[in-house]
């Protein structure tokens, strides 16, 4: 089965497909969702003094 997740922006929907990747960058509204179960494989987010983005990997399998 094939697996699929959502960010939401003020704007626009992306569509993230398996194995896919996607960086939010710092300070940007979104929202992720999936309309069916997915694995996310890593969802961090990585912060210094000066930048921080969330990062978003569906699994395979």
């Amino acid at each position: 089965m094939q697996s699929e997740m959502f960010i939401d922006f003020r704007d626009v929907r992306v569509k993230l497909a398996q194995g896919g990747l996607f960086v939010v960058p710092k300070g940007v509204e979104h929202k992720p969702f999936a309309e069916r179960e997915c694995r996310i494989e890593s969802m961090c987010i990585f912060a210094d003094a000066h930048r921080a983005s969330c990062v978003f990997v569906l699994r395979e399998g």
